[in-house]
């Protein structure tokens, strides 16, 4: 937080949104509401449902998104705004950290103007790919771009994810079970999937028909870092 409020000024609003939080978070967010920092929702939803409430919750004209609170930021974000206004103008644009496969998931920042945000209904509720689901819709409206610039300095390993436990098992669940509702493909078919992989995604396939389906045969092609949408960072 002390990384994103340290590069902010009257200019810049920060909204947060707290899922009901048990680990302490939310007594160290509502101290910097107290304080007039950061404007601060509490409402136990889905990360794609946060995302949208922070959204309608906010007035500025451009939106910056996934700013996740277990990293630390480089002081970076007005060279981003900036380059954003310059060469995106009326487009989704998703910053990367690079480009390989083991490092694009520790950066996944979307901004976007107001407007067209509105137009393309904002963020679903989705536990898992809610911003994914985003840049589907935006490249299917022609406004999706993509491009690789540094700003988080450190990340969450989000080691809980990489070992058998509850988390882990969780973590899959929501995935297989959000993929299903939005038509991606859950498994590669070319790799063996072992038992455990099998039975959680039959449990999320089956819980997927208790909420909203997003399907959409463009979801099975869509591509995040095609490069017809690439643009290159550039100052």
């Amino acid at each position: 937080m002390e990384s994103i409020l340290g590069q902010t000024n009257d200019k810049f609003e920060v909204v947060v949104v707290d899922a009901k939080s048990n680990d302490g978070t939310l007594q160290v967010l509502q101290k910097y509401a107290e304080r007039g920092c950061i404007k601060l929702i509490v409402k136990k939803c889905s990360r794609g449902k946060g995302r949208q409430i922070a959204f309608e919750n906010s007035k500025g004209d451009y939106i910056i998104a996934n700013m996740d609170l277990d990293d630390v930021f480089m002081p970076k974000l007005k060279d981003l705004l900036d380059f954003y206004r310059k060469h995106c103008e009326g487009k989704i644009l998703l910053t990367i950290l690079a480009v390989s496969k083991k490092l694009r998931g520790t950066q996944n920042i979307t901004i976007g103007d107001r407007k067209l945000l509105e137009r393309l209904g904002g963020w679903r509720d989705l536990q898992y790919s809610e911003d994914w689901d985003l840049w589907s819709r935006a490249a299917k409206s022609g406004c999706y771009l993509w491009t690789v610039f540094r700003i988080v300095n450190i990340t969450n390993p989000h080691f809980e994810r990489y070992h058998f436990t509850r988390p882990k098992l969780l973590f899959r669940f929501y995935k297989y079970r959000d993929f299903v509702r939005l038509g991606r493909a859950v498994f590669d078919k070319k790799k063996k999937i072992e038992l455990n992989r099998k039975l959680v995604f039959a449990i999320a396939k089956i819980a997927a028909f208790s909420k909203a389906s997003f399907r959409d045969d463009f979801n099975k092609t869509f591509n995040t870092y095609d490069l017809k949408y690439y643009v290159p960072f550039a100052y």
